[in-house]
């Protein structure tokens, strides 16, 4: 895996550099990220009011996507997902741009949504994002009808990321509020298990790493913390010369 060719791509993009000089995530969300995406994890990206970032924020995750991986992006709710006979699974992320039901030709409702999630039982990465503030409201809409996508597809997922949008006066600052790690399903109270894996602190604006992500150390924690650091250095370089 050649982090320097990924790096030199990103620098030419300069969106994870951007939302970094924002302040919207810190170093080590963003190598949790980058390490998440470059091991095909499964994710949603989700915010409750419109423009929080939540387009920005799903493209940049997916920037981070291995070599070689590719990208098939479902054409709203025209999809037929004939894509699933031609592509091998493992070789793509298969994207959604929004699950609502707003009339956008991209975006997907329905019965089709169960479709979408389904696709990662068939071995493919799953990147979607949705309007929604927690990951108990995220089980609630996708389970319910008419969507009805069963917890045990949901919990599939590897990890959620929450975002948040402060309007203060003219003046709008994007958080990345919260990342979860997906441990599994509650059926009894009809509810994804969750674990927080970083969040934002609004009374001190900083942010907290809270715990390692099951599906990423499972080689043990010291491989982990040094595929973090790897990336964490390759973050700070891309910062300090976008600053010069």
């Amino acid at each position: 895996m050649d982090l320097r060719r990924i790096k030199e791509e990103l620098e030419q993009r300069l969106t994870i550099v951007d939302l970094l000089e924002n302040h919207m995530l810190s170093l080590e969300m963003g190598a949790f990220l980058w390490l998440a995406a470059d091991q095909g994890a499964s994710f949603l990206v989700a915010a409750k009011p419109r423009e929080a970032g939540k387009s920005t924020m799903l493209n940049t995750i997916l920037n981070f996507r291995r070599e070689g991986v590719g990208r098939v992006t479902v054409e709203g709710n025209e999809e037929t997902f004939a894509f699933l006979r031609t592509t091998k699974p493992g070789s793509a992320y298969i994207v959604c741009n929004e699950i609502s039901a707003a009339p956008v030709p991209t975006y997907l409702w329905g019965s089709k949504v169960k479709t979408l999630f389904e696709v990662m039982e068939k071995g493919f990465s799953l990147a979607a994002s949705l309007h929604a503030e927690t990951a108990e409201e995220i089980a609630h809409i996708l389970s319910s009808p008419p969507l009805n996508v069963s917890l045990s597809l949901l919990a599939r997922l590897n990890f959620i990321v929450l975002l948040k949008k402060i309007v203060e006066g003219e003046q709008i600052t994007r958080k990345l509020a919260t990342i979860v790690e997906v441990r599994g399903a509650d059926m009894a109270w009809g509810t994804l298990l969750t674990t927080p894996l970083f969040s934002w602190v609004p009374e001190r604006d900083l942010f907290e790493t809270l715990a390692y992500p099951g599906f990423l150390a499972q080689n043990g924690e010291s491989q982990f913390n040094g595929e973090m650091k790897r990336r964490i250095d390759l973050l700070t370089e891309m910062r300090q010369k976008a600053l010069l």
